[in-house]
């Protein structure tokens, strides 16, 4: 079974919520997740030698590639999501049109790539999410959608001789993923050569640096 096999595996297992606990890994790398209040959590910290940890604005990176997650309803209404739809309209019908084009469920696991609109950079959609978080509904994210999804990122980093992106945390903001498996699976799957710079917000929520929060 290949690592990426592997790792489906284990996002179609979160995603079927089996619990109470459960013990995955990749290759002997076991990853131990306890079970509680509709999240998995898990007392590893991951830190993969390939990720570098960032303050600021996503928008501003000095990457030409970034790389977000969203869902596949076409809906761009919160997070770093947000502020890409604010800046970047054309990009956002764009992704509109993708989303109708493939449905939700089609589109989901699959990246949408699009430049800003002012061409300085490439924007990399991961769809992550079949639906938006609610009460009935508190971890809208798929961990098997990011393992396909992130596969493809790299595939296309590879291909392109790309060897740092910037991204947002995907799938742990609005999404209500876990921010430990999601490092799992990009040192997993991110060859040593790419450098993946993870940029975070600050506490209140408000993009950091003092950038327009299109929320507030």
């Amino acid at each position: 079974m290949t690592v990426v096999e592997q790792l489906l595996q284990m996002g179609g297992q979160l995603d079927r919520h089996v619990r109470p606990s459960l013990i995955v890994g990749v290759h002997d790398d076991p990853l131990i997740l306890k079970y509680k209040n509709h999240k998995y959590h898990t007392d590893q910290t991951f830190n993969p030698s390939v990720i570098c940890h960032r303050t600021g604005n996503l928008l501003e990176s000095p990457d030409n590639i970034i790389a977000h997650g969203c869902n596949t309803l076409g809906l761009m209404g919160a997070g770093i999501a947000a502020q890409i739809k604010y800046y970047n309209a054309e990009l956002f019908q764009a992704y509109v049109e993708f989303c109708e084009m493939q449905g939700i469920e089609g589109g989901l696991g699959q990246i949408f790539i699009y430049p800003t609109d002012d061409k300085s950079k490439l924007v990399i959609n991961c769809m992550t999410q079949p639906c938006l978080r609610s009460r009935t509904m508190p971890v809208p994210f798929r961990y098997h959608a990011f393992v396909n999804a992130w596969h493809s990122v790299i595939n296309f980093l590879c291909q392109h001789d790309i060897r740092s992106i910037s991204i947002s945390r995907i799938g742990c903001s609005h999404g209500g993923g876990n921010f430990e498996i999601v490092k799992y699976i990009i040192g997993k799957l991110t060859p040593d050569h790419i450098t993946v710079n993870i940029y975070h917000i600050d506490q209140s929520g408000v993009f950091a640096r003092g950038n327009h929060n299109p929320n507030r």
